[in-house]
């Protein structure tokens, strides 16, 4: 039998990637063409429902938590005039499956890429650049105001007015792109809505999966609670502030997966993270997947995010959801300082100075809230030890309300120009012990340290 060893593998390898690169090449344009006949057909089989809309929003660009976002902010802002949300989605992560979730708003994703699998791994056809997503936005535009007498509402505009209903100024010049989180939170807060669901034909198909790879591991009784545990690997082209979100190594969150399931939750992992089978036979089939199931992965995403009785995870998109189904929620490795979950438990990533101490967070809060650099520091994921206590302080308060004082004056204190500040949510008391046991943590002269001191 012939082997070819690493050098052998790496050669085999290489040649793939070459005859890969090559395909997706030479398909990019005839699929990108595809993809716009798709569209415009996709868009004239709406006429009807575009004709009788008072208002169209247009998503030129955004990642997956704003195809969230700005559907859920368009159904509550314009509440009685039909609103229909477009999205022209040129990303190989978008979800096209969230168009289901919503009850009260008609939601178009005009796919503009294919996701397909060459020798083993997942490639994307057509996608055009951002100034072709530019272009197509403005015809499409165009065409919506010939054919509907429908007010047309760009992304940007959208964003405008969430701004306008908790305008933070501080927050607006100190991180523009962030500058309409608050608004949306208080929406949320102030404007009633359904919670969103995939139909319902999906959601029992998965609940019987579940029940059946359980059972079939290890058969119960009673019912069980479901929690949510998403995790994030994915890294944008090199991009750092994608690489500061990326979470822990997967084995860090076994002994928090291992208390969950002893507190009666089965774990439905999400994200962009594959789960190796043994632990599902480790854990008594207590920990599922949409590979273990056999699901569609963007349904399974969906119904863990929605379905569940618990969110635990990394910071991303995948948090936009649960939020607006009111999931109590505990962010894990959080960062940078300046952002915060709306109503989540935040338990953020540790920063060390050259030395190795740890830098105190009065500092970090007023200097460096949105700082994805941090020279000269070092940025650390949360440990096994720190998860597994995060999630057990967090799971305890859920039945034993304990007293948040502390957390609450930390809140208050924060300059005008953090996020967190703005979107009620708290800080993980198990991260406040961090310091707590730290005798020395290394802080510098700020204006804000004195305000910050009994809490850093």
């Amino acid at each position: 039998m012939r082997s070819f060893g690493k050098t052998g593998e790496r050669i085999d390898g290489g040649v793939r990637r070459g005859v890969g690169s090559f395909v997706v090449g030479l398909l990019h344009y005839p699929v990108l063409f595809l993809c716009l006949i798709g569209s415009f057909v996709h868009l004239i089989r709406a006429l009807p429902v575009l004709k009788v809309s008072k208002k169209i929003v247009v998503m030129g660009d955004g990642g997956f938590g704003h195809t969230v976002v700005g559907p859920e902010a368009a159904r509550r802002l314009l509440k009685g005039e039909n609103p229909v949300f477009i999205i022209l989605s040129g990303r190989n992560f978008h979800n096209s499956i969230v168009a289901t979730l919503w009850p009260d708003i008609r939601v178009l994703f005009l796919r503009l890429v294919w996701r397909i699998r060459i020798f083993g791994h997942e490639v994307c056809l057509g996608g055009p650049s951002l100034r072709m997503r530019e272009l197509l936005s403005s015809l499409l535009v165009q065409w919506l105001s010939r054919f509907t007498d429908a007010e047309i509402v760009s992304q940007q505009q959208l964003y405008d007015r969430l701004e306008a209903l908790y305008s933070v100024e501080a927050i607006a010049e100190k991180m523009h792109s962030i500058r309409w989180v608050a608004g949306w939170s208080h929406l949320l807060g102030t404007v009633p809505a359904p919670k969103v669901h995939l139909p319902l034909a999906k959601r029992q198909m998965i609940r019987r999966r579940m029940d059946h790879f359980s059972q079939r591991s290890f058969p119960f009784r009673s019912v069980e609670k479901l929690c949510c545990l998403y995790l994030r690997t994915r890294q944008e082209n090199g991009n750092l502030e994608s690489l500061r979100r990326i979470g822990s190594p997967f084995e860090a969150y076994l002994p928090a997966i291992q208390y969950l399931i002893e507190q009666r939750y089965r774990v439905l992992v999400t994200g962009d993270r594959e789960v190796p089978l043994q632990y599902a036979q480790e854990l008594n089939g207590r920990i599922l997947c949409a590979q273990f199931l056999n699901v569609e992965p963007w349904d399974f995403d969906l119904f863990a995010a929605t379905e569940s009785d618990l969110w635990v995870g990394d910071t991303g998109g995948g948090t936009w959801l649960s939020i607006i189904n009111e999931i109590p929620m505990l962010v894990l490795n959080a960062f940078p300082y300046g952002f915060g979950v709306p109503n989540a438990c935040m338990y953020y990533k540790t920063v060390r100075d050259e030395a190795g101490r740890r830098v105190a967070y009065s500092q970090l809060f007023s200097e460096y809230p949105y700082d994805y650099q941090m020279k000269g520091m070092t940025v650390v994921d949360n440990s096994a030890e720190e998860i597994r206590e995060a999630v057990e302080a967090f799971v305890t308060g859920l039945s034993e309300p304990t007293d948040n004082e502390r957390s609450l004056q930390w809140r208050q204190s924060l300059p005008d120009y953090v996020l967190a500040k703005y979107v009620n949510c708290w800080i993980s008391p198990a991260w406040l012990r961090l310091f707590d046991s730290d005798p020395q943590p290394h802080q510098v002269s700020d204006p804000w340290q004195a305000r910050l001191k009994a809490f850093g």
